[in-house]
């Protein structure tokens, strides 16, 4: 599956556990949050699709995704940076210390 078709998938994955998904441009990396008591994931149009997609699998990673159908290639890829250990919040401070 070509990059953006993945891409749009996540999104599809976001929309089903009520994740928004916002692309906007400024001087951000991107990554989920709450404003106003709605969970998103903000997204830097500036950077590359793959890096979006990263913070997209990223923020899904987080949330408890049994009982969603995935396609494979999805989860799949969702695995990939599970196996990295991007999801774990205490490996990813280590790493950035």
């Amino acid at each position: 599956m070509k990059l953006p078709a993945l891409f749009r998938e996540l999104e599809e994955v976001a929309a089903r556990l009520g994740l928004s998904v916002v692309l906007d441009r400024g001087n951000f990396k991107g990554g989920d949050c709450i404003l106003e008591g709605e969970e998103i994931v903000v997204l830097n149009k500036a950077t590359p699709l793959e890096q979006q997609a990263r913070h997209l699998a990223e923020a899904l990673g987080k949330r408890d995704l049994q009982g969603i159908y995935l396609k494979p290639v999805v989860r799949l890829f969702l695995d990939r940076y599970q196996d990295l250990g991007l999801f774990d919040e205490r490996t990813q401070a280590t790493q950035d210390s």
